[in-house]
C-alpha cells in the first residue's frame, strides 16, 4: 500500500469514527431531554470531552 492509499484509507476511518461519535452523542442527547435524570449521557459527554483533549494534545505535539 503506497502513501496515498494509507492516507485514504485513514481519512476514510476517522470519518467513519467520527461520524459514529456524532451519532451516539445525538441519540445520548435525545434520550437525556426524555430522561434528565439519567446519568449516561453526563458521562459520555465528559468521556469524549476528555479521550478529545487528550487526542488534540497529542495532535498538537506531532505539529512542532
Amino acid at each position: 500500500m503506497n502513501l496515498k492509499e494509507n492516507i485514504e484509507s485513514r481519512e476514510k476511518a476517522v470519518r467513519l469514527h467520527i461520524e459514529y461519535l456524532r451519532s451516539v452523542l445525538n441519540e445520548g442527547s435525545k434520550i437525556s431531554k426524555q430522561n434528565p435524570n439519567d446519568w449516561k449521557y453526563l458521562m459520555m459527554l465528559t468521556t469524549c470531552d476528555k479521550a478529545l483533549t487528550t487526542l488534540n494534545q497529542e495532535l498538537d505535539e506531532i505539529k512542532k
